[in-house]
């Protein structure tokens, strides 16, 4: 048989390794020995755990062979909540048995833990590395659990992760956060200087701001929020977060459709004078039920107002990250104040004022095109341009045009899709 250079070998096991296949490597081994040092990266570099048999397994086999300890680079660490099992990881006294064997682990994902009723589960996780620089939290409580102790035993949790960098964190509780000085104290006790990338649920908002304004994280550049649903209290202490990092934000992200509540009235989102970077996302379609007092439209209102008050503060952006979503059997048939709204953003965003480079514009149309009742149903590519042409021409002559990116000397990224 024709010999293989090892650099061949070794990119097919990197394309086998992004394939569906359950086990892609088995036999491979046998045949190409040279290769199985890249075999055990691939399969101990990501690590999932969701049992405790699980645990302690790979505890075992880790102690039996401790070369595999410094290959595993990421852990995530899933309970029953999100599994089909029942016993729940957390639970496993083979943890800290565990976690003194991860050398070199630098990112770790622990969902479902319910950091006050398993404190045993907090304390191992102080046996991890100082190595790991980015984790993702997500934490639950019991009905009779005190959400603020929860919320207190959690940050319990990440003072194991001292040079945290990046920090994704939520929270499912049942009842509000409510923080005396003394908590505060201790949690700002132990801050997060490193830390410059940090995603939120809405929900952690106003403890959060408490907990910023003391120092806790003064450094952070990148802010994600995921919720979706604002009223007056969150935007406050959003704006509140917001002046807490003034000097530092360069990145702000609100990826996910956004509703505004009627009692939220007329205020704005902060932009930190420093920011470069704005995502957001827009909604044009059916009504949800069930939700009479927010609505889509006032949404896009409050990101008309927060753009507006930015030209007026003569600052600027470099990047926008928008995304259009839409339905095109309603878009179609905007009225005169709905196309006025579009279009009022539309001027925003093509500005001289703003002054924004960079656009990258995600285009979603949620209707399928071939269900509607037309003889020729419209394209993909239709659809889109149409949307384009009519709600944002501003828009459209300075980033999606030729002409327009070389007279204003802009760049763009466009993708579109359709349901």
């Amino acid at each position: 048989m024709l010999d293989i250079p090892l650099e061949i070998k070794l990119a097919i096991i990197d394309d086998l390794a992004e394939t569906d296949i359950l086990d892609p490597f088995s036999g491979i081994a046998l045949v190409w020995p040279e290769v199985m040092f890249r075999i055990r990266e691939l399969r101990f570099s990501n690590i999932h755990l969701d049992t405790t048999r699980k645990v302690r397994l790979l505890a075992e086999a880790l102690e039996g062979l401790l070369s595999l300890c410094p290959i595993i680079h990421t852990a995530n660490i899933t309970s029953s909540l999100f599994s089909r099992h029942p016993d729940s990881v957390y639970d496993s006294p083979d943890l800290s048995r565990l976690f003194r064997l991860f050398k070199e682990l630098n990112t770790i994902m622990i969902r479902g833990i319910k950091p006050l009723s398993q404190p045993q589960t907090v304390a191992a996780f102080h046996c991890l590395p100082s190595t790991i620089t980015k984790v993702d939290l997500h934490m639950s409580s019991e009905y009779h659990d005190s959400a603020t102790d929860a919320w207190c035993k959690a940050f319990e949790l990440l003072s194991a992760f001292p040079f945290v960098e990046c920090l994704g964190l939520e929270y499912t509780c049942h009842s509000s956060i409510t923080m005396g000085e003394d908590a505060i104290t201790q949690i700002v006790a132990k801050p997060f200087p490193f830390l410059r990338t940090l995603s939120l649920g809405s929900s952690l908002l106003k403890p959060m701001e408490k907990l910023i304004e003391r120092g806790l994280s003064p450094n952070l550049e990148s802010l994600t929020i995921e919720d979706m649903i604002w009223d007056h209290g969150l935007v406050k202490a959003f704006n509140g977060l917001l002046h807490c990092w003034s000097d530092t934000l360069q990145e702000l992200r609100i990826p996910y459709p956004g509703a505004v509540a009627n009692s939220a009235g007329s205020l704005t989102f902060f932009l930190p004078p420093n920011l470069d970077v704005l995502e957001f996302r827009i909604t044009f379609v059916a009504s949800q039920p069930g939700m009479p007092d927010f609505d889509d439209d006032r949404y896009t209102d409050f990101l008309i107002r927060t753009l507006e008050q930015r030209c007026r503060s003569g600052a600027t952006l470099r990047s926008l990250v928008v995304t259009m979503s839409f339905s095109w059997q309603k878009i179609r048939k905007a009225d005169a104040a709905e196309t006025e709204r579009f279009h009022l953003l539309d001027a925003l965003l093509g500005s001289r004022e703003l002054h924004v480079m960079h656009l990258d514009w995600h285009s979603i149309c949620g209707d399928r095109l071939e269900d509607i009742d037309n003889d020729e149903p419209p394209s993909r590519e239709t659809v889109t341009q149409w949307v384009y042409e009519n709600m944002f021409p501003a828009t459209c002559a300075r980033f999606l045009t030729e002409d327009g990116r070389h007279t204003f000397g802009t760049t763009a990224t466009l993708k579109s899709m359709c349901w």
